[in-house]
């Protein structure tokens, strides 16, 4: 009996001490680098909406002055700096990141600064909205001395002309829809087009946004119904009517997320519930979700991230209600702001195929 005891009650030799110290390391080192994908993704995709925000104020400077795009108060400078209040000398520490000849790819120069400060370029800017916040920094050699957000993005003009925005990007690729100027495998420079308004298109990308005809393309999911209604209606004739599970949460419908990997992308619909509960509008492939509570009223509610996966859209009651609601106007966009809803049947839009069966183009809103 005693050897039977000192058997089963021996501690853990050596050996076997290393094998579960080099499991736990591996474990820890997993966790470690899953948390800094999370981080570097939620840092890119604030920076990406900066970015999205600062050409589209150019842009809808263009579209209110026929065409013509801000002058920098600054002449003979091709890199200005998107913001106000610097701190000192922080702007004037970035450099020409397409070189002195303006060929893309040269990288960052370390000759002699080329970004200024341009006070009448933001006053003319703001006239037509609000300047977006700078964003974080995340390059050592771009941030000022001692501090912990840079400056934020960057506009090159070229001939009197904003050609890009750009702006540093953690990671060896920029995201979707982006240019790579320079990177070192660690950090990117990426670059956004701008153009004036009437050379700017996006696309909705739900092949039936409005349920005019059908359900075609939605699914119900966790014990919920769905049907076609012309009770209510956010657009047109028809919307869709969604019978939650009155014994299951997160009850709803979902439909199949198209687009690319690493690309930015904006999802929104129009929602409306019989009586007030938590409509959950979720895009997974976007690692993003957000809840609000809707009540007899048609409420717009919509979610921006970069597209990780090929995993649904949701739209669907958080809680186990049972109570109705009602879908409309849904929309997905492969930009990194919301935009005003519109299908083939917008004016100035198009369907790509069958009229309220197919994705649709038109100018940005």
């Amino acid at each position: 009996m005693y050897a039977i005891y000192k058997k089963y009650n021996r501690g853990f030799t050596i050996v076997e001490l290393v094998i579960v110290i080099v499991v736990i390391a591996i474990l820890a080192t997993i966790a470690t680098v899953s948390y800094n994908g999370v981080q570097r993704n939620a840092l890119n995709a604030h920076k990406l909406s900066a970015l999205a925000d600062w050409r589209d104020l150019f842009q809808i400077y263009s579209s209110k002055h026929g065409g013509k795009f801000p002058i920098p108060g600054s002449p003979g400078a091709r890199e200005y700096c998107l913001g106000r209040d610097f701190k000192y000398d922080a702007c004037w520490n970035v450099y020409d990141v397409y070189g002195a000849t303006g060929v893309k790819g040269s990288g960052p120069k370390t000759d002699e600064p080329v970004a200024y400060e341009d006070s009448s370029l933001m006053d003319q800017l703001g006239s037509v909205g609000s300047l977006p916040k700078p964003s974080t920094c995340i390059v050592a050699w771009y941030c000022p001395v001692g501090a912990s957000d840079g400056v934020g993005p960057m506009v090159s003009y070229r001939a009197d002309k904003p050609t890009v925005v750009w702006d540093f990007f953690l990671g060896g690729r920029c995201p979707g829809g982006l240019d790579t100027i320079w990177t070192d495998g660690n950090a990117s420079t990426c670059a956004l087009r701008v153009t004036t308004a009437a050379e700017t298109t996006i696309s909705n990308l739900i092949s039936n946004p409005s349920f005019e005809t059908s359900t075609s393309g939605w699914s119900t999911f966790n014990g919920a119904t769905m049907a076609l209604s012309n009770t209510q209606k956010a657009n047109r004739n028809n919307s869709l009517k969604v019978v939650p599970s009155s014994s299951q949460v997160y009850s709803g419908v979902s439909y199949v997320t198209p687009g690319s990997i690493g690309s930015s992308y904006t999802f929104s619909a129009y929602v409306y519930s019989q009586s007030p509960q938590a409509i959950n509008l979720a895009a997974d492939a976007l690692a993003v979700n957000t809840a609000k509570t809707i009540g007899p009223s048609w409420t717009y509610i919509y979610v921006t991230g970069i597209k990780q996966s090929n995993a649904p859209l949701y739209v669907r009651a958080r809680d186990a209600t049972g109570v109705p609601f009602f879908i409309d106007a849904v929309m997905l966009t492969e930009t990194a702001t919301a935009s005003s809803y519109a299908d083939g049947n917008t004016p100035g839009w198009k369907w790509n195929g069958t009229p309220d069966g197919s994705t649709s183009t038109g100018p940005a809103q």
